[in-house]
């Protein structure tokens, strides 16, 4: 159990796939394939591209949650922190990225706020979660893309 906003609440385990989905968000074949997209990131890249959804973040803020969450996990290569995780808590329909500092320069605070706003809309505005996902997971990978240019 960990404090945040010293309100108890207990962090998630760290993933066993970079795709992880507790609520059934996504169909099982979006899932599948979100994982496998995600694997074939990290292996052509080196940098982590996780998803996460869940339920709620509890009692505490969004944002503390997602911060202190991505901290626990170590996302991201030891030394160079380049981590990513887009957080979706499904009973609020609340997205937010973390990025790791090594990729700040890529997607800062602003530009990861506002991939978890625009990006999955069109997908959600039309009932394709796992569409939404992906244009959110599309728009991060360019965004880290046009960071390295």
């Amino acid at each position: 159990m960990v404090a945040l906003a010293d309100k108890p609440t207990t962090l998630p385990e760290s993933p066993t796939t970079p795709a992880t989905d507790l609520v059934g968000f996504l169909t099982p074949e979006g899932l599948k394939a979100l994982n496998e997209r995600l694997v074939a990131y990290e292996n052509r890249t080196k940098h982590q591209l996780w998803v996460w959804i869940g339920k709620t973040a509890g009692p505490v803020p969004h944002a503390e949650f997602c911060h202190v969450t991505f901290n626990a996990w170590g996302v991201g290569r030891k030394g160079v922190d380049d981590g990513v995780v887009l957080f979706i808590f499904a009973e609020q329909g609340w997205w937010h990225i973390t990025v790791g500092y090594g990729l700040e320069k890529s997607i800062t605070d602003a530009e990861a706020a506002r991939i978890a706003t625009h990006a999955p809309r069109p997908g959600l505005a039309v009932g394709d979660k796992d569409q939404a996902v992906n244009d959110a997971v599309s728009a991060i990978v360019a965004e880290i893309a046009k960071g390295k240019k």
